[in-house]
């Protein structure tokens, strides 16, 4: 299987990876990370799961805007 880059558009417009099928597995990096960092975990995880991993507003292929992040917004 292949991992595919997908984005979803507004504001601030989000990148994100997934590959597999199955139950949805949600990969978060840390700060100074980025979606790829998870590539290793997903080629294991992709045949019995759906491995979604992405990048943080302002990371990596996301993007980032002049308003505040608050970490709770990660939760909603």
């Amino acid at each position: 299987m292949t991992i595919d880059t997908r984005y979803i558009d507004g504001k601030p417009r989000l990148a994100f990876d997934v590959a597999g099928a199955g139950p949805p597995v949600i990969f978060l990096h840390g700060i100074g990370g980025r979606r790829q960092n998870w590539h290793g975990q997903i080629k294991a995880l992709q045949k019995d799961f759906t491995c979604i991993s992405w990048d943080a507003r302002g990371y990596g292929e996301s993007d980032d805007y002049a308003v505040p992040l608050y970490f709770r917004y990660f939760a909603d």
